[in-house]
């Protein structure tokens, strides 16, 4: 099972993540551009809202062109289904996500997710993942992880009344 790998051409900077692991062994692969390439393949490749699945195809002919070239052309198949964010220009995040400033260690992201009172708000969200903070990835697990707590929290309440 293909984990996380890198390649870099020229300033573009890709990753690749293979979760499968953590979602039931789907076939599943996610991309990111890193750092100032998120922002350069955006501009570049455009975003109109006319045509979304046209940009779809860009990025995905891009994530397959890297693919193939680190795997050969005969390894690589095109995949079934594209989903891309338009990260930079989402209303909601314009491009955000959370990062370790100097000094933070796993144990704040531990803390940032506890619930709050007794088991009266919950949180989730890549930010409070110990190791897969800042991606999709994260948000999908803390958010599987916290409403399972609030399930179990209305289950011990039921209980507790009956």
């Amino acid at each position: 099972i293909l984990g996380d790998i890198e390649e870099q051409r020229g300033d573009t900077k890709m990753m690749f993540r293979n979760p499968q692991k953590h979602n039931g062994n789907l076939p599943m692969l996610f991309g990111f551009f890193l750092g100032t390439a998120a922002d350069e393949a955006e501009e570049a490749l455009g975003q109109s809202n006319d045509d979304p699945s046209e940009y779809e195809n860009r990025i995905r002919d891009l994530a397959m062109e890297s693919l193939q070239t680190m795997f050969g052309n005969d390894n690589v198949a095109m995949p079934k289904k594209v989903i891309v964010t338009k990260w930079n220009v989402d209303t909601c995040t314009l491009g955000a996500y959370s990062f370790n400033k100097v000094g933070m260690g796993r144990h704040d992201r531990t803390n940032l997710a506890k619930p709050v009172g007794t088991n009266q708000v919950f949180f989730a969200g890549e930010a409070t993942h110990r190791r897969y903070f800042a991606t999709t990835a994260g948000a999908f697990m803390t958010g599987r992880s916290a409403a399972r707590k609030v399930l179990k929290s209305f289950k011990e309440e039921g209980a507790s009344s009956s």
